[in-house]
């Protein structure tokens, strides 16, 4: 329990760095254009909800299926996840399958 708090806790420190380095880039390419941020903190805050909204689906849905913090603490559960969403796959397509096949019955006796 401690240990996926403490994995949040890291995602979003993640989160908020990729925030703050995303920040100084904007701003820097728009001193390069002689313009200047006055409200540095609402940028922030509009980024870090951003990042937010994709970081967890992004980086769950991808190859290693869990975040970056999740990935550090060892905190893997994916794998019971992904074996009960094959036999569900598995379930779905034998029961259409079944259902093809009788509907062809149905066809050919009439």
């Amino acid at each position: 329990m401690l240990k996926k708090i403490f994995a949040g806790v890291l995602d979003e420190m993640i989160i908020f760095g990729v925030s703050a380095l995303g920040l100084l880039v904007v701003e820097g390419v728009l001193r390069i254009f002689g313009f200047t941020m006055v409200t540095t903190e609402i940028f922030l805050i509009i980024n870090m909800f951003v990042i937010n909204a994709l970081y967890f689906p992004l980086l769950e849905g991808g190859k290693y299926g869990t975040t970056i913090g999740k990935r550090i603490l060892k905190l893997d559960n994916h794998n019971e996840e992904v074996k009960n969403d094959d036999i569900v796959a598995d379930t779905i397509e034998e029961v259409v399958s079944d259902d093809a096949t009788e509907e062809v019955g149905e066809e050919n006796e009439q």
